[in-house]
C-alpha cells in the first residue's frame, strides 16, 4: 500500500506529553526526512537553538505570521513560494 510522506512538518514544541525532541527523533528512526517547522512561545533560546542544530528545523517564535511562516517554508524547501 502506498503510505502518503509529508513534503513538510510543521508542528508545536509541545505536544501534550510527548517532547518534541523525543518526536523528532522517531520521525527520523522512521526515515522520514522532510524539512520540519516547529511553532513555540517559548524563550528557551538554547533548547530552541538545540533543536535547531540537531535537527535541522526551523524554529518560528508564536504568535506568527503568515509572511514568517511563508519565508520559512520558502527557505526550508528551497523555493521561492508567494504569500497568498
Amino acid at each position: 500500500a502506498d503510505t502518503l510522506r509529508p513534503e513538510l512538518l510543521v508542528t508545536d514544541l509541545h505536544l501534550g506529553t510527548e517532547d518534541c525532541s523525543n518526536f523528532l527523533d522517531k520521525l527520523r528512526a522512521s526515515n522520514f526526512n522532510a524539512p520540519a517547522i516547529v511553532l513555540t512561545g517559548s524563550a528557551d533560546g538554547p533548547a530552541l537553538t538545540e533543536l535547531e542544530l540537531r535537527f535541522g528545523v526551523g524554529v518560528l517564535q508564536k504568535p506568527i505570521d503568515r509572511d514568517s511562516l511563508a519565508c520559512a517554508v520558502s527557505r526550508l524547501a528551497g523555493t521561492s513560494l508567494p504569500v497568498v
